[in-house]
């Protein structure tokens, strides 16, 4: 993930830079999409939609907190989800996300059909595991099994 920490010590984290964020809530708001931002096990959006709350009711994310702008929010934030069920409305978002994505030194990431995930440039699963095997010593290739996604 894009952070990783050992008890209450941050090891390593990378947020979107806000202008990353002004521009997706932009894009949201002129598509008529929703936004979840994830700080951490924070969740936030600026509108709670149906699609928000599937997110917790389905996938069993925690319920996002509302608010006015996510742009802003101190910490900061580590992704944003885009998110439509009309998978036809998602595929023309994309483009658009993915030219953002560009210009703010992000990545688009889709694995769920009706999500698209805009991260910092640079940030992994495997990132994170590997910046966490660093800090508790452990060799990656003979002491480290990794299952799942």
């Amino acid at each position: 993930f894009f952070y990783c920490v050992n008890g209450d010590q941050v090891i390593f984290e990378k947020k979107l830079e806000d202008h990353a964020i002004q521009a997706a809530e932009r894009l949201v708001a002129e598509s008529q999409t929703s936004i979840i931002a994830y700080d951490g096990d924070l969740l936030l959006t600026t509108d709670l939609t149906s699609t928000v709350v599937e997110l917790h009711e389905i996938w069993g994310e925690p319920l996002a907190k509302e608010i006015p702008s996510i742009a802003g929010h101190p910490p900061g934030v580590h992704k944003i989800l885009v998110c439509d069920n009309d998978l036809e409305k998602l595929a023309q978002v994309r483009p658009k996300l993915e030219s953002l994505a560009k210009e703010y030194d992000c990545v688009v990431t889709q694995a769920v059909p009706t999500m698209l995930e805009l991260l910092p440039s640079g940030c992994s699963k495997a990132l994170g595991v590997q910046k966490l095997c660093e800090v508790l010593g452990i060799d990656p290739e003979t002491q480290l099994l990794a299952v799942g996604d």
